[in-house]
């Protein structure tokens, strides 16, 4: 199997990662290991984000967008060597639930040293919580696909086509921003020093996310 160059925008991590998955099929990585790395420099970039200064945090989302790529790159090299399997999956979805509690409560700490109050900190908790929340439904569906035995769904090769609509856009983006290419986000906050509005907005944001699927989910189930 050939990986499919991206032909939208966004997500504007895919664009790294697509030149990066053949590098690491022939240094002869495996899916699993790959999403091993990812989960290290998600952990490094979140104790980075705790010192609350500014090379802490230049350095966090550096690491970041690392965890980033190599996070679409294990998806890629499972397909692109025919490895995808339910474990995998499963074992991914954990590493994002790792990763993003720890780079709240990370965000939290440095955000408190940072301004000198305790606010930030509970903030980051409320984040790493709304996270958690948000994952445990995505591990219970990877969990009962491992038991059943099915095989995981594949991620589209051929891209949708880009909406045309300003408001189909304006959602487009912010979904990318907020869930594909979250580490630009970092970035920018980071070049901007103001990483601390993430802890805000991420206490929030974080369970409207979580809320609202679980809305979507339950809406299976009107009569």
């Amino acid at each position: 199997m050939t990986l499919t160059r991206p032909k939208n925008l966004l997500p504007l991590v895919r664009h790294l990662s697509f030149p990066t998955t053949p590098v690491l099929a022939r240094a002869q990585m495996t899916p699993n290991l790959v999403t091993a790395m990812s989960l290290l420099l998600g952990l490094v970039a979140a104790w980075s984000f705790s010192f609350g200064n500014a090379q802490g945090d230049f350095t966090g989302a550096l690491l970041f967008l690392g965890c980033y790529i190599l996070d679409n790159c294990d998806g890629e090299l499972a397909r692109l060597t025919d490895r995808s399997s339910s474990v995998g999956q499963l074992f991914d979805t954990t590493v994002d639930w790792l990763v993003h509690t720890a780079m709240f409560v990370g965000l939290g700490v440095g955000s408190a040293r940072a301004w000198d109050s305790d606010w930030f900190l509970w903030l980051g908790l409320v984040g790493a919580l709304g996270t958690t929340i948000n994952s445990v439904f995505a591990l219970r569906r990877d969990w009962h696909a491992f038991k059943a035995g099915d095989e995981p769904v594949p991620e589209q090769q051929v891209e949708e086509p880009p909406p045309t609509s300003l408001r189909d856009r304006f959602i487009y983006v912010f979904r990318e921003l907020s869930r594909a290419d979250f580490c630009f986000v970092v970035m920018l906050c980071a070049g901007l020093n103001i990483l601390w509005l993430l802890v805000a907005f991420g206490a929030l944001g974080a369970h409207v996310y979580w809320v609202t699927g679980f809305m979507r989910g339950a809406h299976k189930f009107h009569v």
